[in-house]
């Protein structure tokens, strides 16, 4: 902040000084909420990642020439 205190002021200080120590303005500014119709696309997506997921997985231990019937690739499909 400028201290400049000649003729012209550009940057006053005021609203520092008598602004809060803490404030939350994103509570104020932005209502929140949620966005009713929106839980369906966020369904599919959430969906379609995880289809992802497996299918990554899978094509991992493939490469890798490990064992896909094993416990350690069960684990990992079910996110151990």
């Amino acid at each position: 902040v400028s201290r400049y205190e000649g003729e012209l002021k550009y940057v006053t200080t005021d609203n520092i000084i008598n602004a809060d120590a803490i404030t939350f303005l994103w509570t104020t500014t932005f209502p929140l909420g949620f966005y009713g119709p929106a839980v369906i696309p966020l369904l599919i997506a959430y969906l379609v990642t995880t289809v992802e997921t497996v299918g990554d997985i899978s094509a991992v231990y493939d490469v890798s020439a490990l064992d896909t019937d094993s416990e350690d690739y069960s684990k990992s499909i079910q996110g151990g």
